[in-house]
């Protein structure tokens, strides 16, 4: 196909061109009077062509058929489009669509012209058919559209009431009609489900549309009429509605099992509250009696053994010796079970009350070796509470270094520290005694690694540092929060 301008010939690429397809068949060309060209193809539809693009006119379009035989164009700048189907008429809008049902032989129409009147001739088999006035056939009045009945799964609903559907309805299926007065084959739907579809459905013949499995939720059926002349109705037809969730989504039956398995986190609460206060009150129980009963009978022991020694001034060297150490083993029984007391008694279950009491061991110790005992005590730990196995490991871990400065350093003074780590808390002793020289490996003594396994089991961060003639540091950083 080519255009021809002077004495010169241009090359048209049409569009079938471009698919690879050269054999369609142009039944007739057009020439319209705003210099556009029409094109009646066999099976392609209504081809138009500006000088520069191309577009293309189907039954998708509104287009009567798509095999073409025949163009014109009348006074109105409309153009007429003979069609196997039956006789369309486009405005540059829309196509409005005459058939058999309007007096056209349903073999097709294949010659059209406009006389000097402004009528329209078709020719089709057996006849011809005059149009005296084309623009009587439009109409602009919009289609009303109606929905005519609603239906989830076999039952049909109320179509005038919003309505509830029950988590069991597998499929809900609208009908609708639009009405038009001239041409009701040509009308045209375009539909939405609010809550459900994303965007308005593409125009369709089809009147009615189901929708399957719902989600629960609120929901509006929307749809619209458009008429053979393209005119849509102003308003839509609609239909609200709702999916009841299952029961087991809904709100009071979520509230009943939130209600059930908060009663029964404060019932397991309150057991456990109620087993920790039985443990404490037997915690205090067991205190008192190791301090009454076992800690006074020791104590006796230890008085009646200086008591012997005092009076029995014939007893020789060996059972002497002997006394001495029944009462020594009793001072340490009665010692050591003062520490099993402080660490049972529950009152004693914060930070607070383990430095108390590392601070008074180390002044009553240091005291009787001539040796300063110093404190730095930086912030409150009354809230920090303690585990009775971390708090006892804590305190015996302060114990063993201040019996082992007293024991074995040579110090002139103590210092025991206490800061706050935020979540936390460092403790350090230190002393200005001889030292020694860890890397001799002289911090292997059984002493050292019992404090470190201590310090580790109480979840600390256990560390030693010493030097010959430098004295000695041993810190312990736990966790309290």
């Amino acid at each position: 196909m080519v255009r021809v301008n002077g004495d010169s010939l241009f090359p048209i690429a049409p569009p079938w061109v471009e698919t690879g397809n050269l054999e369609t068949i142009v039944y007739e060309i057009l020439a319209d009077r705003d210099h556009r060209l029409w094109f009646a193809t066999d099976g392609r539809g209504l081809l138009e062509y500006d000088g520069r693009t191309w577009q293309r006119y189907t039954t998708d379009d509104g287009l009567v058929g798509d095999r073409v035989f025949a163009l014109a164009q009348d006074s109105l700048g409309q153009i007429w489009v003979g069609t196997s189907s039956g006789l369309s008429q486009f405005d540059g809008t829309s196509f409005r669509n005459f058939m058999a049902g309007d007096g056209f032989n349903e073999i097709g129409i294949h010659g059209l012209m406009v006389d000097r009147a402004g009528d329209l001739w078709v020719s089709s088999f057996p006849g011809v058919t005059k149009l005296r006035t084309p623009r009587r056939y439009h109409s602009r009045q919009p289609p009303p559209i109606y929905i005519t009945s609603i239906q989830a799964d076999t039952t049909r609903l109320k179509t005038a009431e919003a309505f509830e559907l029950s988590p069991g309805v597998a499929a809900i299926t609208f009908r609708y009609a639009g009405l038009s007065f001239t041409d009701e084959t040509n009308v045209r739907y375009k539909y939405r489900l609010e809550g459900y579809d994303r965007s308005w459905s593409s125009p369709v013949k089809t009147r009615e549309v189901r929708y399957t499995h719902l989600p629960a939720g609120k929901y509006s059926f929307n749809v619209f009429a458009r008429n053979s002349d393209g005119v849509w109705s102003t308003h839509p037809a609609l239909a609200s509605f709702s999916v009841l969730p299952p029961v087991w989504q809904r709100w009071w039956f979520v509230a009943a099992c939130t209600a059930v398995v908060a009663a029964g986190v404060y019932t397991g609460y309150r057991y456990r509250l109620r087993k920790l206060l039985e443990i404490e009150r037997t915690r205090s129980r067991i205190a008192m009696d190791l301090h009454d009963d076992i800690g006074s009978s020791l104590t006796r022991i230890s008085v009646m053994t200086e008591v012997a020694k005092r009076k029995a001034a014939a007893v020789d060297a060996e059972q002497k010796e002997y006394l001495n150490k029944i009462g020594e083993t009793a001072r340490a029984l009665v010692d050591s079970l003062g520490d099993i007391v402080w660490s049972v008694d529950p009152k004693n279950d914060d930070l607070q009350n383990v430095i108390r009491r590392i601070v008074q061991f180390g002044q009553e110790t240091c005291e009787g070796s001539k040796m300063t005992f110093e404190t730095e005590i930086v912030g409150s730990f009354d809230e920090a509470k303690l585990p009775l196995q971390k708090r006892r490991d804590i305190y015996l871990v302060f114990k063993e270094a201040i019996h082992n400065i007293v024991q074995h350093s040579g110090a002139r003074s103590v210092r025991f520290s206490v800061h706050s780590t935020g979540n936390g808390a460092l403790l350090e002793i230190e002393d200005d005694g001889i030292g020694f020289s860890i890397r001799q490996g002289a911090g292997d003594g059984e002493g050292l690694r019992t404090m470190r396994i201590r310090g580790e089991r109480a979840g600390g961060r256990f560390e030693v540092s010493s030097m010959p003639n430098e004295g000695s540091r041993i810190s312990l950083e736990i966790k309290t929060a």
